[in-house]
């Protein structure tokens, strides 16, 4: 809307020099006038609107990967970024196929940031594969750390025991 009003703006101040100089007519003026206006009143609506623009999230959370820059167009339903939530942190573990049988679900398990391996975080299993990834021989588990969102960012390394 900005670049549609002061190419208005600039063609009426073309059409002003110009009939000044008795090469155009009133009507061409007032019309240049007119289209100039118009723009002008369009983007005084759509800076308006943008000022009453809200961008609201579902969830509370912090804000990773922010997708776009200041001035950005964005359209309804566009994700414009990632939130993390941060109540609890879940791990994937990677379990080799001899140990499944010994697991179950809500067994507590116990983890180490590699970062910070003083800090201890307890948690537990919440789901088991059935599958086994056949290059490996690994069954994919994962653990919930209630709480460790305050601590840990998403992708942090940990080592894990299971009780």
């Amino acid at each position: 809307y900005r670049l549609a009003y002061l190419r208005a703006q600039r063609f009426f101040d073309r059409v002003q020099q110009l009939q000044q100089r008795s090469q155009l007519s009133a009507q061409e003026l007032e019309d240049a006038q007119y289209q100039a206006q118009t723009a002008q009143l369009r983007l005084q609506r759509a800076q308006l609107e943008l000022a009453r623009t809200v961008v609201l999230a579902p969830i509370a959370g912090q804000v990773a990967d922010l997708q776009l820059q200041p001035g950005n167009l964005v359209s309804l339903r566009q994700v414009l970024c990632q939130l993390l939530q941060a109540q609890g942190l879940k791990a994937v573990l990677f379990i080799p196929v001899d140990q499944i049988a010994q697991l179950h679900l809500r067994q507590p398990i116990t983890a180490w940031p590699a970062s910070a391996p003083q800090q201890t975080l307890t948690g537990h299993l919440v789901r088991l594969s059935p599958v086994v990834d056949p290059q490996n021989g690994s069954c994919r588990a994962e653990a919930l750390f209630p709480g460790a969102g305050k601590h840990l960012k998403p992708g942090t390394v940990v080592q894990v025991k299971l009780r």
